[in-house]
């Protein structure tokens, strides 16, 4: 810097601390000295312009820069006092004026702790009493009482606020709504939270329930209010959409679309009409039909709104067009939006439009990324770089479409921190992501939180708690590069192994520690997708091809030579996907069954279509890569390996049948790698996994899961202990009398009647066989069927069948967890729901009436389909007709099966007796004693990897672990590595 003052104010004031006098220096002095002045006035005499232009911007830059740094240190001098913050901030929201950077910068590091969280939550709950109206306090109430699990508070509190708000009509009309607005946020991060931890938003964790009764829904009274825009009625409409009230939320939208007086307000609603809420519905062909006949209705409308843009050719025309192709793109309706389209691309390459180009290009890249060139080629034409906000985020965004990552960091890189603090900051975190400077990215992320904050009076709940959830996994990434680079790669490897994690919530499942011992053993680790761990490069140029080969879009690389010789057969609408020899059906039916959570899948629903098309486009982004790296596995010259983490969904599940297709168990392989099965025994008491398991399942193709020991293994244990058996039976034995999911308390006159009758048809010495239900939309198989079946719904409904009329009494037992919201998830299908027809031969029990020992004395034999129930009633030494392929291999104790779909009508029936081992009780409680030890599965912690389907955000390590295994290894991760190499 050559400026005096400037120099005085860095020298002197920092020294001084006197930033406040700095400050106003920087804020009274012109960003150019006198010789400064001559220098531009004798280039404007000489008529060089943009030399001229050029100086003073780089000036007014470094000036800018300057007082940037300096203005941060007299707003960052640290606030400590919580109280002292939340006064600060509330009275600036009262105010509507901007507070010190200090106190937004206080309030983000309390919201990123647990601790700061909960303190937060009680000095904002003193203070509320005499700011009732603040919002800010209402935010941080709430979202502290929900971190705390105290949901039925948390929504009181903000349901009498809305309903207090809705009633005070002394308030005006715009300041009420927007307030309206920001407390429907609270409410819906309130709901964010209630579903990651597997309940509603005010605690309850039923599976039958909505939101119909929430106070501040709206009335027929309001409804009819005049003043109510379209705007205000889609924020009231949250509630319907989560709490899966359908009909409703259809009749809200379709009243905002009356009332929506302008065409982008038209298409707003419209595309609000095909939102999913975060618990899903089994189909939207409604939501879809009412959306597309909107549309289409708005054909004329949007053809002359075409014409008249091309007439005026302004950004605010533009932004419109990219809504009508949007929205259109979404309903399948190209022909009706492709004018739209066309008009973008005439007007972005007009001189009236140039203001347009930097929306105009994303918009474009939006529609797919066969419009790269076009796109490109509108950028070329304007030689300005955006300026304004929304130019800038959407210069940002097409550059994350486009791929144009260097070029996007390299404009944004250089702009002033007050830039870098804006909504499109969080563009270019999207950027830094991808460019795996996750430093950075945590910084910038903070500082918009930062920002937002402390412009109290403007703040948006939803977009803080997401700025919280989003700094805490770049901080994640972080750590995680350090601690991944600590263990160089090893330059010229003896193996490879590539990993498929496809974002940071995969990665966080996947055993990193692991990928570092497998390259302290001197095995490359290569990720194929970007954005997640560090680029290591070896010297062998094949393997480095396939580092971070696959965007964060689920695509190749725009720039990549990798090519798919042959195509997917496949026919989404009717559940079919085969490539080459390999059908992928099942698996996505499991995909589909998971997605909508039910069993018999609609794969016609336009929602449904829309996830399997990105699914589709994921898993031939993986066969390319497989079918690539596979002919050029001589080139590479090593052996290779891929580890998945998930064994039966897409894409994993293609990369285990590849291997077992064209590779070899040797030297093109496929690893699963799991959680220990620990939730069995701990009846799911903690939600942290603390055991790891992995498994070459190109080696073991028999074997559906690493989860579970191999048959031949568990054979040689058993006979190795069996001398224990008594012992370990008396250990386990209790396991059939644990409480799972249900309370087990029900001694309804329905449950004496049924043990009554049940007691009568076995002392009429006829059979008692009871059915094991399973949650039937995870069947967690890379195949399905069995001997006698093709899947389970036709398993149970040929055995209610098979005893119709016979001297066989069918009990079915739901599953317990169809009611544990952590593993069934806000289904939309229990077990009872695949049953076509019941008849007098069959008894379907309620989940409360019992426990599994209490049918001990209750039934003859059992039949299962697949499960740890076998495992059970064979500690029992009740025997279990397992049905399902997998049902003796997961579980090989000596239950008997069928041998085809006579064979099990005739053992159903009792016309053959069923050959068990005679040791099935033994064998039954030491598989579960082996399942538990560390002969099985290995203890392996390290990071936060969940056993259930809660929601563990964001995502971290476990210093201690990680400290130990820095200074001194640890033998369960070598063992794990030398599992995979060996």
């Amino acid at each position: 810097m050559t400026h005096y003052w400037l120099k005085k104010a860095k020298k002197s004031l920092l020294k001084s601390k006197e930033f406040s006098k700095a400050k106003e220096i920087l804020e009274t002095n012109n960003f150019l000295e006198k010789k400064e002045f001559a220098k531009v006035k004798e280039l404007l005499d000489s008529k060089e312009f943009s030399k001229a232009k050029e100086f003073l911007k780089a000036k007014e830059l470094e000036f800018f820069k300057a007082k940037d740094f300096l203005i941060t240190k007299v707003n960052q001098s640290p606030s400590h006092d919580i109280e002292e913050t939340l006064q600060e901030l509330v009275s600036n929201e009262q105010l509507r004026v901007t507070s010190q950077r200090k106190y937004g910068l206080h309030l983000e590091k309390l919201l990123n702790s647990e601790e700061g969280l909960k303190d937060l939550g009680a000095v904002a709950e003193r203070l509320i009493g005499n700011n009732p109206d603040s919002i800010l306090l209402i935010y941080l109430s709430v979202i502290s009482l929900a971190k705390q699990e105290r949901f039925e508070e948390a929504s009181d509190l903000i349901s009498s606020k809305v309903v207090e708000l809705k009633l005070n009509k002394a308030k005006n009309i715009k300041v009420r709504d927007k307030k309206l607005v920001a407390l429907l946020k609270v409410w819906r991060v309130l709901d964010l939270v209630a579903r990651e931890n597997m309940k509603w938003a005010d605690g309850d964790n039923l599976k039958n329930k909505n939101y119909d009764e929430l106070e501040f829904l709206l009335s027929d009274h309001d409804l009819e209010d005049p003043e109510l825009s379209s705007d205000l009625i889609l924020f009231y409409a949250e509630p319907y959409l989560q709490g899966k009230l359908h009909h409703d939320y259809l009749n809200i939208c379709q009243l905002a679309f009356d009332k929506a007086k302008t065409l982008d307000k038209k298409l707003k609603v419209i595309y609000a009409f095909r939102r999913e809420g975060i618990r899903r519905l089994p189909s939207y062909h409604k939501n879809y039909e009412l959306a597309i006949a909107l549309y289409v209705s708005l054909e004329d409308e949007i053809n002359e709104f075409v014409n008249q843009s091309l007439l005026d050719r302004t950004l605010k025309n533009v932004k419109t067009l990219r809504a009508i192709m949007n929205v259109g793109r979404s309903l399948g309706q190209d022909a009706i939006y492709r004018p739209a389209k066309e008009a973008i691309i005439q007007i972005a390459m007009s001189d009236a439009g140039q203001s347009t180009v930097w929306t105009a290009a994303f918009a474009l890249m939006e529609d797919g990324k066969d419009n790269y060139e076009i796109s490109k080629k509108i950028l070329n034409l304007n030689d300005k770089k955006p300026q304004y906000a929304s130019d800038i985020q959407h210069f940002l965004d097409w550059a994350i479409l486009a791929e144009e990552y260097q070029l996007a960091y390299e404009f944004f890189s250089k702009q002033p921190r007050k830039v870098k603090e804006t909504k499109s900051a969080l563009s270019y975190v999207k950027i830094l992501h991808r460019l795996k400077k996750f430093e950075e990215a945590e910084k910038i992320t903070r500082g918009v939180h930062i920002s937002l904050l402390s412009r109290s009076h403007n703040l948006c709940p939803y977009t803080s708690w997401s700025l919280v959830k989003r700094s805490g996994e770049l901080k994640f990434l972080k750590d995680t590069a350090i601690l991944y680079q600590s263990i160089p790669q090893p330059k010229n490897p003896q193996g490879v192994i590539f990993i498929t994690p496809r974002s940071i919530e995969q990665l966080r499942k996947t055993p990193i520690v692991l990928l570092m011992e497998l390259k302290r053993l001197g095995w490359a680790v290569i990720p194929l997708s970007e954005g997640l761990l560090p680029t290591e490069k070896t010297n062998n140029v094949y393997i480095n091809e396939f580092i971070d080969v696959i965007t964060m879009n689920r695509e190749i690389k725009r720039d990549s030579k990798l090519e798919l010789d042959t195509e997917f057969d496949i026919s989404l609408k009717q559940g079919k996907m085969q490539w080459k020899d390999i059908d992928l059906s099942h698996v996505l039916w499991e995909e589909s069954a998971i997605n909508k959570r039910i069993y018999d899948v609609d794969y016609t629903c336009p929602a449904l279509n829309n996830y399997l098309e990105n699914i589709y486009t994921t898993t031939k982004s993986a066969a390319t890569v497989l079918d690539n790296i596979h002919k050029l596995k001589d080139d590479i010259g090593l052996r290779i390996g891929f580890i998945v983490q998930f064994n039966a969904r897409l894409p994993d599940a293609l990369y285990r049948f590849y291997c077992e297709e064209y590779g070899d168990p040797k030297d093109f392989f496929c690893i699963h790698s799991a959680n220990g099965y620990q939730n069995y025994f701990s009846n799911f008491s903690t939600n942290i996994s603390s055991k790891c398991v992995v498994r070459n399942m190109t080696k073991y193709p028999h074997t559906r899961s690493a989860s579970f020991p191999l048959p031949e293994e568990f054979e040689v244990f058993y006979q190795e202990n069996k001398y224990r058996a008594e012992e370990i039976l008396e250990t386990v034995s209790g396991v059939t009398n644990v409480k799972r999911s249900v309370s087990y308390d029900d001694d309804s006159v329905e449950k004496r009647a049924a043990i009554q009758y049940i007691n009568s048809w076995r002392a009429a010495g006829k059979k008692v066989v009871c059915a094991f239900g399973k949650v039937v939309y995870d069947s967690g198989v890379p195949f399905d069927g069995g001997a006698a079946h093709s899947d389970m719904k036709d398993w149970i409904n040929h055995s209610i069948e098979t005893v119709n009329g016979t001297d066989t009494l069918l009990l079915i037992k739901p599953h317990p967890h169809e009611l544990n919201q952590q593993i069934s998830t806000f289904g939309n299908a229990v077990f009872r729901d695949i049953i076509q027809e019941e008849n007098q031969n069959v008894i379907f029990l309620d989940h409360n009436w019992f426990k599994m020992h209490d049918l001990k004395d209750l039934i003859d034999f059992a039949i299962v389909y697949n499960g740890t129930s076998s495992i059970e009633l064979g500690v029992m030494d009740i025997p279990a007709i397992l049905c399902g392929h997998f049902g003796t291999v997961d579980y090989p104790v000596g239950h008997p099966s069928p041998n085809n779909r006579l064979h099990f009508e005739q053992m159903l029936k009792g016309e053959v007796e069923l050959e068990c081992d005679n040791e099935l009780r033994y064998k039954s409680a030491l598989w579960l004693f082996y399942m538990g030890s560390s002969l099985f599965t290995t203890d392996y912690r390290y990071h936060s990897r969940p056993v259930t389907n809660k929601v563990l955000y964001p995502p971290y390590w476990f210093n201690k672990d990680v400290n130990r295994y820095l200074t001194k290894g640890d033998q369960n991760v070598r063992k794990l590595a030398l599992e995979i190499i060996e």
